[in-house]
């Protein structure tokens, strides 16, 4: 009798244990079947419901890689997945904070690169981690030869997010026209890591021109030694920002002022 009933128990746990087991296999291939069909509303009432449960990070961290395939940008999203990680450091996964980070560089000249401060100093360590954060100084300081140089690096990594490198160029773009007139087509190819022969459809897209002039090889106009040559530029077009302006400091001193500073004067 207790040989049977023991038999019949062990029978009925793994039987139990089998139901639940599957069970748990279905809610959570539900869940990733579910996950592609969310939209950005969608992700927002999961975070406003369960913004601090380090449980929703199994939907929220497919939903970076989501972003990356579609190119699309969910900065709450992202920014929720980083907070998670500030709180639960274990649950850390460096490729999908990389992914958070080149994301956030892709959507300049907005600052959504500060999500970076909310990484661990272990994270902020990892090579990766550290190697987005000199693209994003480079960037930022405008040394934009310098990001193309250092993007080398880790060129495996950005060729897999789509639209990257034209993100980048757009950003590049904006600051330079803000910032000149015209610029040598030289110094666009380097800035833009772009070939001369790649440049003519860039400046027909943007409603560019062309220009030559005669540019001389000193800062000096009375060098002796100078020589010059017929140098090609890239002309953008006039705006309030690179355009030089006068400007007209108004006088603020009146004469009771000076009269002050004269009559000291006179009395030492």
């Amino acid at each position: 009798g207790i040989n049977a009933e023991y038999g019949l128990s062990c029978f009925l746990f793994e039987a139990q244990f089998s139901f639940s087991l599957a069970n748990n296999k279905s809610i959570h291939q539900t869940t990733n079947s579910n996950f592609n069909k969310m939209n950005p509303e969608e992700i927002n009432q999961l975070i406003e419901k369960n913004r601090y449960s380090p449980e929703i990070l199994t939907q929220l961290e497919p939903y970076v890689q989501h972003q990356v395939d579609t190119q699309n940008y969910h900065l709450e999203a992202n920014l929720a997945v980083l907070k998670l990680y500030q709180f639960h450091p274990e649950k850390i996964r460096i490729p999908i904070v990389s992914k958070i980070l080149i994301k956030a560089l892709m959507n300049l000249p907005k600052t959504d690169y500060l999500l970076s401060y909310l990484l661990t100093e272990k994270t902020q360590n990892e090579p990766v981690i550290g190697t987005l954060s000199r693209l994003a100084d480079s960037l930022e300081s405008a040394d934009f030869a310098g990001f193309w140089s250092i993007s080398q690096t880790c060129r495996e990594l950005l060729d897999t997010i789509p639209g990257f490198d034209h993100a980048i160029r757009t950003f590049i773009i904006s600051v330079l026209t803000l910032s000149y007139q015209r610029v040598s087509t030289e110094f666009l190819c380097q800035v833009l890591s772009m070939e001369r022969s790649d440049l003519d459809t860039l400046v027909q897209a943007h409603d560019w021109s062309f220009e030559k002039s005669a540019a001389s090889n000193s800062v000096n106009p009375k060098d002796p030694n100078a020589s010059t040559a017929i140098a090609e530029f890239v002309c953008f077009p006039l705006t309030e920002e690179n355009q030089a302006k006068t400007r007209s400091i108004p006088e603020t001193i009146h004469f009771h002022q000076l009269a002050k500073i004269i009559s000291a004067a006179n009395t030492q």
